[in-house]
């Protein structure tokens, strides 16, 4: 499991390579930016943070049926089946590595937010 220390690093650096990026290119002629606008920040963040979550359920769910593959009883699939379709996820290989996209992206969506308002 990731700890909270590369949580929050993973977040604060989501956050500072997309304001890096967003002041990089900026074009002090035309008072905007050319490359990244804060729009374009919090889209990115959000697909990258919403693509890895659908990304981990699908894996997970994916994992438990073929865990049930073969099994008779209902209720043991159920059981094995259940907690993939509400998302629980006991994988801790699997959230280790998603953990950080996840962050990444969560501090994209605050940097754009934090441009957009300052601007």
């Amino acid at each position: 499991m990731t700890t909270r220390t590369t949580k929050l690093l993973a977040f604060l650096a989501g956050g500072l390579v997309s304001a890096t990026i967003h002041f990089l290119f900026y074009d002090p002629a035309q008072k905007a930016p050319s490359f990244l606008k804060p729009g374009l920040l919090i889209y990115y963040g959000a697909v990258l943070f919403l693509g890895t979550n659908i990304l981990v359920f699908s894996f997970n769910l994916l994992r438990a049926l073929f865990a049930a593959r073969g099994l008779q009883d209902e209720q043991e699939v159920e059981r094995i089946v259940g907690p993939a379709l509400q998302g629980h996820v006991t994988d801790e290989r699997l959230i280790r590595y998603t953990d950080i996209p996840c962050f990444l992206g969560l501090g994209g969506i605050a940097a754009g937010i934090l441009i957009s308002i300052l601007r």
